[in-house]
């Protein structure tokens, strides 16, 4: 009997000669109902894994372009949850993060002597500054004379003025 003429055959309570179904007949009917419920789990649990490689392989191909995207890795995956792709969740987050740098553009930016938009300083090594502040060469100087004065001096507890 098919899983079809089992359904039917419990709805209506008869067999396709007439008779009325029997018990064992449920139980084969709960039985396939039992294994196509175990085999759909499997399927989806098949689909979720074949769905991570996916993003996974999507990502690394994004962060090879896009490298601060590492750093928001799982907001990006929720993203390609709802259906976006890698690159277009990236860059999606990275923008509203205002990270969207690309490697050559950070390359470009490092290159330049440049930070990436944080707080570190760039000190230029000898010459007077271009906004007209004093030169680490100049600042050494001072330092070394205000030493030779006596107004400062090195304790065990740092500088002491």
């Amino acid at each position: 009997m098919s899983t079809t003429e089992l359904k039917d055959a419990l709805k209506t309570g008869t067999q396709n000669d007439g008779s009325t179904s029997t018990a064992s007949n449920t139980e084969e009917f709960n039985k396939l109902k039992s294994d196509n419920e175990k085999l759909e789990k499997e399927r989806n649990e098949a689909l979720q894994k074949a769905a991570e490689v996916q993003f996974e392989a999507d990502f690394n191909a994004t962060t090879s372009i896009y490298p601060l995207a590492a750093d928001f890795k799982d907001q990006i995956k929720e993203k390609t949850k709802l259906g976006l792709t890698a690159e277009d969740a990236t860059i999606l987050i990275l923008k509203k993060e205002n990270k969207l740098l690309t490697r050559d553009e950070i390359n470009a930016s490092e290159n330049r002597g440049e930070g990436l938009g944080g707080s570190s300083v760039t000190i230029r090594s000898s010459g007077q500054k271009k906004d007209g502040k004093k030169s680490l060469a100049d600042l050494e100087q001072e330092f070394k004379d205000a030493e030779a004065k006596g107004e400062i001096t090195f304790g065990s507890g740092g500088i002491a003025r």
